[in-house]
């Protein structure tokens, strides 16, 4: 079910589906279970149009909750054929849509009203991203109790529970920009307080901390690579 599109030397892109794989009377979904607790899901996908639409459009779906819905025409898009029979393609059309949703079964429906055989019109899809958005404290994956970083029930990525807290583990800082994760410390610093050289909280064994500053303690080298 992956595909390669590179019929353009100034493009090669894999991609889920494609030419003479997804079209007419073909719908993908993705089922999960077992979803932790949110109120509302957010679906990010990058699209591609294969071929001859002619105004038939792409949709997906949350349940049965409609997020994205584009119209396709082949010949409006650039005149250049990336993938698929002699037609020209719309490739890596980014769509973003958001559905609310608090249950904890989960369905994504890929669908098209194509009308014409795969391997004249068909569709794909790549870099697939679904997010939860729940009313936990930032420093928490899921929680018992809303907007309260002492109510973690679990945590983010290189971060781990101490009591109902979540905290980032040595050599990590939680950062919320572009969104909530335990960012690295700067080389220089074993525990810190954000990614600058000016911002450690703590050092390695030879170093002493000065203004958020690691420096070497008297006769010793500290070497990057």
């Amino acid at each position: 079910m992956i595909q390669t599109c590179n019929k353009d030397s100034s493009f090669t892109s894999q991609i889920f589906g494609g030419w003479n794989l997804f079209g007419e009377y073909c719908d993908v979904q993705k089922n999960f279970i077992n979803v932790p607790s949110h109120y509302q899901v957010e679906v990010d996908v990058n699209l591609y149009f294969v071929d001859s639409w002619d105004g038939e459009s792409y949709h997906v779906a949350v349940d049965s909750d409609v997020i994205i819905c584009i119209a396709g025409e082949f010949a409006n898009w650039p005149n250049v054929n990336y993938c698929g029979y002699s037609y020209q393609d719309n490739v890596d059309q980014y769509a973003s849509g958001n559905s609310t949703h608090s249950a904890s079964t989960l369905t994504i429906y890929f669908f098209t009203y194509l009308n014409q055989r795969t391997n004249d019109e068909s569709y794909g899809f790549k870099d697939f991203k679904v997010y939860l958005y729940n009313n936990c404290d930032n420093s928490c994956a899921t929680c018992s109790s809303n907007n309260s970083p002492t109510s973690c029930t679990s945590c983010l990525s290189f971060a781990e529970l101490s009591g109902n807290t979540c905290v980032c583990r040595n050599k990590f800082y939680l950062t919320s920009y572009p969104y909530s994760y335990c960012a690295k410390c700067d080389v220089t610093c074993s525990t810190c307080t954000g990614g600058a050289n000016t911002q450690c909280s703590g050092c390695y064994s030879g170093f002493t901390l000065s203004s958020g500053v690691c420096n070497p303690a008297t006769g010793n080298f500290f070497f990057y690579f």
